[in-house]
């Protein structure tokens, strides 16, 4: 680029300003009239270069710092172009040489098809020039008369005209050609004749069916249609659709009058309603445009009504349910009947119905309850058509109403043990859908699935009270529970004798011992005493007993506590009586004591010795408990 100078204002309330100088490449002269753009996308501004060739532009709205793009076009020239990185508010000179053009571009029209069936012709140009392509222009002329008219011209590529012919002539033969003009100005010349042509034609032929009787009886349906058109007609089109569903579809074309068509009904969807109309097609590819209905139609009916009932499930758990059926007929439904059958029994009807829905209330208690149904339904069709009575139920269930029953066997309810394993027994049953499972849980705790085991044994069970539930499920989900409550005692009771101290001396030959008894599980049963390794003598729950005429000397006394399920705890306290001038004759006291109450004792202490190593009594006590409180 020649004479390129570079001025920069620092001015804020100015736009970049370019100017410069546009001449002939060979002869330097000025050029005139030469268009000149500065651009960003969008042109900011635009000017003519006067007789000595000199323009200048301010970039209106110009972003800066960016680059602006300079373009010049000038008649008889080719198009030049240039860049600049312009500043805010720059002052920029760019003079330009430009080169002659003397080769006209060329262009041409996509090829048409020979018919257009509608109004608007989209027609497509292509062009070519080594200085670019201004403008592409569309000339037309109508049934070969006159001379060819300007339609429009574009200025960009792709080169696409939308040629509205009902805003020309209407239908009709259009020949178009295009015309191209460069940045030079250089027009192409016109060809001498067309680049392409189509026939524009846009009336559809007409077609008509003859009417059908409502019903027909046989497969076979018999159609006549005529139609005409000014310019032939190719071909007769049969439509039709089945039961008023769904779009219209093809059913086969006749080429030649008469135009006629034989619908074989078993070879489409058999039964049922159908409608039918026609469309022709005419030289140039128009349709009849399709009826919004039918033209004719027809109700075949040559087989027996469909119907059906609804699923049921397999359990029903309440006493009425309902039972629906459905029902269809190309000819209508006349009415359905429903029949049932329990347990096996034979069919019985329910009720016949007229209208939908075909629905019934099922009372199971008017039917015996509880058991097994069996249903079909029998429809009939305003011909009198009938279903065939089926060789199986359409639907079955098995009625339900009842939760299973149980009952816990063992332990028994309150029950005390000293065991640590209780086996859990039960039994239950469930006459309609049977037992599905049992459940069980102790104290709140998970549920264990247990199948159909109707017992279960639970080990090492701590000492206290316990609840066991167990749950029986049938079938249908119902569910009974049954509870037990239960104590587990593996535990002594506590037994501390209080007085005398251990190892006092006692200066009576009659002593006092008492002590504290309790049993925080099944509770304290009763108490026994002993004297000096001799036989334990029963005393109800007292907390003391008294030992008379006791000997001179070392005593024990031994306390034993039973709970109320035979665990035991004992106590035993040893002291000295020693009083002053006697020795005690305890035997002779003795022999104050029943003697049906020592054999009592021996008795009891021989059956229940099995705790904390219980042994036999020994005979010949030497003292006797007088007394005993609490």
């Amino acid at each position: 680029m020649r004479n390129e100078s570079l001025h920069v204002e620092l001015s804020l309330d100015r736009f970049p300003v370019v100017s410069g100088t546009v001449r002939d490449a060979i002869t330097t002269s000025p050029v005139s009239d030469a268009v000149v753009e500065v651009a960003q996308g969008a042109v900011l501004g635009s000017a003519l270069t006067d007789r000595r060739g000199d323009y200048t532009i301010i970039a209106t709205n110009a972003t800066a710092p960016a680059t602006l793009f300079l373009n010049v076009t000038a008649a008889d020239y080719y198009k030049t172009s240039t860049t600049i990185a312009a500043l805010k508010n720059g002052t920029y000179t760019r003079d330009f040489f430009l080169q002659l053009d003397n080769q006209p571009p060329t262009s041409s029209l996509g090829a048409l098809p020979t018919y257009t069936t509608e109004e608007i012709v989209t027609l497509t140009a292509t062009a070519s020039d080594s200085n670019g392509i201004e403008s592409v222009e569309l000339w037309y002329r109508y049934n070969e008369t006159g001379a060819y008219k300007y339609f429009g011209s574009k200025s960009s590529s792709p080169y696409i005209f939308e040629f509205n012919a009902s805003l020309e002539d209407g239908d009709g033969l259009y020949e178009f050609y295009s015309q191209a003009v460069d940045y030079a100005a250089l027009n192409e010349s016109p060809p001498s004749g067309n680049d392409t042509w189509t026939i524009v034609d846009t009336t559809e032929p007409i077609a008509t069916l003859s009417s059908l009787p409502t019903f027909t009886t046989t497969d076979m349906v018999m159609l006549d249609a005529t139609a005409s058109d000014a310019d032939g007609v190719e071909e007769v089109q049969l439509w039709y659709r089945y039961d008023e569903t769904g779009a219209f579809e093809y059913f086969g074309a006749d080429l030649t009058q008469p135009y006629s068509f034989d619908f074989n009904t078993s070879l489409m969807s058999g039964d049922g309603l159908y409608e039918f109309y026609v469309l022709a097609v005419d030289g140039a590819g128009n349709n009849k445009t399709p009826p919004a209905g039918n033209e004719t139609w027809t109700i075949v009916d040559t087989v027996r009504p469909v119907v059906s009932l609804n699923s049921l499930p397999a359990h029903t758990t309440t006493a009425d349910f309902t039972v629906t059926a459905t029902a269809s007929d190309p000819n209508g439904v006349a009415d359905v009947s429903l029949y049932v059958s329990k347990n096996g029994s034979a069919y019985t009807l329910v009720s016949k119905l007229t209208a939908v829905p075909y629905s019934w209330t099922i009372q199971s208690g008017s039917w015996g309850g509880e058991g097994a149904f069996g249903f079909y339904a029998l429809a009939t069709d305003r011909a009198g058509n009938t279903r065939n009575v089926p060789t199986s139920p359409d639907a079955t269930t098995f009625v339900d109403t009842s939760a299973p029953t149980l009952r816990i066997v063992s332990p028994a309810n309150n029950t005390l043990t000293d065991e640590t394993t209780v086996v859990v027994t039960w039994s239950g049953s469930d006459s309609g859908s049977g037992i599905q499972m049992y459940k069980i849980q102790i104290d709140g705790g998970t549920w264990m699935d247990l199948g159909f085991n109707t017992s279960h044994t639970f080990t090492g069970l701590l000492s206290g009270s316990h609840i066991v539930t167990v749950n029986a499920t049938d079938n249908v989900s119902m569910s009974t529970l049954d509870s037990i409550a239960f104590g587990v005692d593996n535990r002594p009771p506590d037994v501390t004798i209080t007085s005398p101290i251990v190892g006092s001396v006692v200066k009576s030959a009659d002593v006092t011992v008492t002590w504290a008894a309790a049993d925080a599980h099944s509770g304290v049963d009763r108490v026994e005493v002993a004297l000096d390794g001799g036989a334990f003598e029963e005393i109800g729950n007292a907390t003391s007993a008294t030992f008379y005429g006791l000997e001179n000397g070392e005593h024990d006394v031994t306390v034993r506590v039973w709970d109320r399920v035979g665990n035991y705890e004992d106590a035993t306290i040893v002291f000295e009586v020693k009083v002053n001038g006697g020795t005690g004759n305890s035997t002779a006291i003795l022999a104050g004591i029943g003697i049906l109450a020592a054999v009592v004792v021996v008795a009891l202490a021989a059956l229940l010795m099995r705790k904390r190593g219980a042994k036999p009594p020994e005979e010949g006590p030497k003292g006797r408990a007088a007394e005993k409180s609490g």
